[in-house]
C-alpha cells in the first residue's frame, strides 16, 4: 500500500508543478503538452487514490516520509521550462513509468490483481509523457543553461529517499 501511496503524490506533485508553471512557458508546444499532462496526471493520482480508499487508506497523504514531501515541494523551484522538463518528465514521470512496469514484481500479482490492473493502466500514458520529454527536451535544453544541477538535485533528494517506490 505505502507503494501506491507513494505514486499517487508524485502524480499530484508533477500535476501541481506544471499547473503552476503553465502560464509561464514561452514555448508553445510545451504549454500544449503541460495541459493534457495535468489532466492525464490527476486522472493517474484519482485512479491510484480509488484503489487506495478500495484499500482502506483514506488518508492516503498521510505518514508519507518527510524525503517524499521535500521532493514535491522542491519541484515548483525550478526556474525555467528545461528544468521543469528535466525533473518532472526525465526523473520522476520516467521513475513512476519504471515502477509502474515493475509493480507486478513487487506484490503478490496472484491477490492483488486490482492494483495491478491499476498500475498497468497508467503506463501507457507515462509512456507517451516520456517519449514526449525525451523528444521536446533536446530543442530548447541549450537555450537553459545550467538546468542539469536542478535535475541532479530533484534526482538526488528522490533517490536518498528511496526512489519512486521508497525501496529502491
Amino acid at each position: 500500500m505505502d507503494y501506491l501511496k507513494r505514486y499517487a503524490y508524485l502524480e499530484r506533485a508533477c500535476m501541481r508543478t506544471l499547473a503552476g508553471w503553465l502560464p509561464g512557458v514561452p514555448e508553445w508546444d510545451a504549454k500544449n503538452e503541460f495541459g493534457l499532462h495535468i489532466w492525464e496526471s490527476a486522472d493517474a493520482a484519482d485512479h491510484l487514490r480509488g484503489r487506495l480508499r478500495e484499500l482502506r487508506a483514506h488518508q492516503p497523504e498521510r505518514n508519507l516520509s518527510h524525503g517524499l514531501e521535500k521532493v514535491y515541494k522542491e519541484l515548483d523551484y525550478a526556474q525555467n521550462t528545461a528544468e521543469v522538463i528535466a525533473t518532472v518528465y526525465l526523473v520522476v514521470k520516467k521513475g513512476l513509468l519504471e515502477a509502474y512496469r515493475h509493480h507486478p514484481d513487487i506484490t503478490w500479482s496472484e491477490f492483488d490483481n486490482p492494483t495491478v490492473k491499476v498500475t498497468e493502466t497508467l503506463i501507457a500514458n507515462t509512456e507517451k509523457q516520456v517519449a514526449w520529454a525525451e523528444k521536446f527536451f533536446p530543442t530548447i535544453e541549450a537555450n537553459y543553461p545550467g538546468w542539469e544541477a536542478w535535475r541532479d538535485t530533484i534526482a538526488g533528494l528522490l533517490a536518498a529517499d528511496g526512489g519512486v517506490s521508497g525501496a529502491e
